[in-house]
């Protein structure tokens, strides 16, 4: 039996989980048959008529995998093999030649600290490689593939990262021509620690701070009638509380 993929969709089924899931009040299959009614409009239904369809999730909470293998009564170890197969034979398809700007960040790939990096065309959103370790070697990495599919590191113009020093020399010594931004997130992360520091360090000798984090942490627009109050308050030259966290 030969098995080829055709198409493929990122599925919402994860979603349904009964007590947190947006979809939890939509029946699992509902939204299986919404996807695959998708991707038979697609390349799948003008390509071939298949004789069955063996429909599981690969990674569902719990299952990895073992849901598919009872169904066709295989190991689930054949199964990830077959699936690895065929994602490692997809991504060495991918054309690299039009990425021009990229987003890199680090995720866990685990519990503990197995970290993987994930690089992201910035343009059409779309992960286009993905390195063990959070190293400088993950840059080399991305550059390898880069032009092993099509793609130059003299093309490319932009790079968001972290402020993380590997990703900063990485980035600098192999994508000579990528003009460094930090991402928003891990900006705005470094100035609102900043900011509930200085509170935590003010509320010692002031008790009016205590237990306001969020009013210091939210958008106005956000804060309820109470914080607003309390935020206009603070604001007046005289408050005490507004003048440290000011100069954080």
């Amino acid at each position: 039996m030969k098995i080829v993929v055709i198409d493929a969709r990122r599925t919402p089924i994860a979603k349904s989980c009964s007590k947190t899931g947006i979809f939890r009040r939509i029946r699992a299959d509902t939204l299986s048959g919404t996807l695959l009614g998708e991707m038979w409009r697609g390349p799948l239904g003008s390509v071939c008529v298949p004789s069955a369809v063996i429909w599981g999730c690969a990674r569902q909470h719990a299952e990895q995998g073992f849901n598919i293998a009872r169904l066709i009564g295989e190991h689930d170890t054949r199964v990830w093999r077959v699936i690895q197969h065929y994602v490692d034979k997809a991504v060495d398809a991918k054309d690299l030649s039009k990425v021009s700007k990229i987003a890199i960040d680090e995720t866990s790939a685990r519990r503990g600290h197995d970290y993987v990096t994930l690089f992201a065309d910035a343009e059409s959103r779309r992960v286009v490689h993905v390195s063990d370790g959070k190293s400088g070697e993950a840059i080399a990495d991305f550059v390898r593939r880069l032009e092993r599919q099509g793609g130059d590191k003299h093309n490319i113009t932009g790079a968001s990262i972290d402020m993380s020093a590997a990703f900063i020399a990485g980035v600098r010594a192999l994508l000579p021509n990528a003009e460094i931004t930090f991402d928003r997130f891990h900006v705005m992360k470094l100035v609102n620690e900043a900011v509930d520091e200085v509170r935590r360090q003010e509320s010692r000798r002031d008790p009016l701070l205590k237990g306001t984090r969020y009013i210091w942490l939210k958008n106005a627009e956000n804060l309820t009638q109470d914080q607003a109050n309390s935020w206009r308050r603070w604001k007046e030259p005289t408050s005490t509380p507004c003048r440290p966290i000011k100069s954080a």
